[in-house]
């Protein structure tokens, strides 16, 4: 079966924010799912190996998983898919420990530091890795408030004040 999402949707920003984190491009099990969990209180999930997405919202799609066949600034159309492997992605957000981690604040243009986001979170990572800038300026869209890294091998962490849109992005090696 196939949605069509359009900004009318109550769920359309959820969606938008987690259809970002797949790549129809490539054609791997899973990768360009979007899958509601019925077993947790409300959340719309994707991943494509590199970063995850997750809103963290009750959903008025169906329980399942999801291709993401378009995506554009006004709709995103799903079609219903089969069962698919779909990564452990709670495995993820238990290995950035995010209560060990100091959480920063994105600055806010005016208070005399003006870098941009993306370079806030540079700075505070690990000098010989990096992250994919396409990746971040998407997570912004939505997660622009905080964030937090750990050690060069494990994700950034995005997020909104209220922890509705969250994004977990894999460095890269320099």
């Amino acid at each position: 079966m196939r949605r069509e999402m359009t900004k009318a949707n109550v769920e359309f920003d959820a969606i938008k924010f987690c259809a970002f984190a797949t790549l129809p491009e490539k054609k791997v099990s899973g990768v360009f799912c979007l899958a509601y969990l019925k077993a947790e209180p409300g959340r719309i999930v994707a991943t494509d190996g590199h970063r995850l997405h997750v809103a963290n919202m009750s959903p008025t799609l169906e329980p399942g998983f999801y291709k993401v066949e378009r995506n554009t600034n006004s709709a995103v159309s799903l079609l219903s898919m089969q069962a698919v492997e779909f990564p452990n992605y709670q495995s993820i957000v238990d290995a950035c420990n995010l209560t060990k981690r100091e959480t920063h604040y994105f600055p806010t243009f005016g208070s005399g530091d003006e870098c941009t986001p993306y370079s806030a979170v540079i700075r505070a990572m690990d000098k010989e890795t990096t992250l994919n800038y396409g990746y971040v300026e998407q997570a912004l869209q939505y997660a622009n408030e905080v964030f937090s890294v750990g050690d060069s091998l494990s994700p950034v962490y995005l997020a909104d004040s209220l922890g509705l849109y969250e994004a977990f992005i894999m460095p890269r090696t320099m």
